[in-house]
């Protein structure tokens, strides 16, 4: 975890306390920097098509045949004019895009070495991340496709290539949320359960050395007295 980092894909969503980065947290208590990317960087992929075109084919004959689309409630209604034209990517490219905004995402943080051999050395390398989040609201999702898809896909256990690690990807760019998943990831777990033994009084009172001189410090003194 030392020395990763925590991508934000964007900023604060709609003003969520839980989506602002304190970056010096991070710093103290993980070791890890935060590092912030304007999603414009997603939709400049896109059109560049900074992405591998190969393993896109892949995925998105995978998501068609395996993510089946529910009704449509706007379906028949006459929308307003300002509604209709914020509609700009066409409902039956809906999923090409989702798909590219997907495997970009992932590679903002976590690099691809396929883009290094298209020509883009800086875009291969990536954040060295641990976790991250995409902001969304309202900035991207009032014209664009939202990232439902792509948070489930990220923080799930597969995708169009089969078994993968789970990870950490906040919704809304939930930060303090993020923090919860990045713990709970498979590779962290027992940094959880060290923090929880830590915390506890139980754990706090039976220190390992068994010195019965030994005082808990004072972050430990408060989560004793709380």
């Amino acid at each position: 975890m030392k020395n990763k980092a925590y991508v934000n894909l964007g900023g604060i969503a709609m003003g969520i306390a839980g989506s602002f980065c304190n970056a010096e947290m991070f710093q103290k208590y993980f070791g890890i920097r935060a590092e912030w990317v304007d999603m414009t960087e997603i939709v400049r992929r896109i059109t560049l098509g900074i992405y591998d075109h190969d393993e896109f084919d892949k995925a998105l004959s995978w998501v068609k045949a395996n993510c089946k689309e529910g009704f449509d409630c706007n379906a028949g209604k006459d929308l307003p004019e300002i509604i209709r034209k914020s509609k700009v990517v066409d409902p039956d490219k809906d999923w090409a895009f989702i798909t590219k905004m997907t495997m970009i995402m992932r590679d903002i943080l976590y690099g691809n070495p396929k883009l290094d051999e298209m020509g883009w050395h800086e875009e291969a390398l990536g954040k060295n991340a641990i976790a991250g989040g995409f902001q969304g609201q309202r900035n991207w999702t009032d014209w664009l496709p939202n990232a439902d898809f792509t948070e489930a896909i990220m923080a799930s256990s597969f995708d169009w290539n089969g078994k993968k690690a789970p990870r950490p990807f906040a919704t809304e760019n939930d930060t303090l949320n993020g923090v919860a998943m990045m713990l709970g990831s498979p590779g962290l777990r027992h940094c959880t359960r060290l923090a929880s033994t830590m915390c506890a009084p139980i754990g706090a009172r039976r220190p390992a050395s068994g010195s019965p001189e030994w005082h808990p410090p004072a972050w430990q003194k408060m989560a004793l007295s709380t």
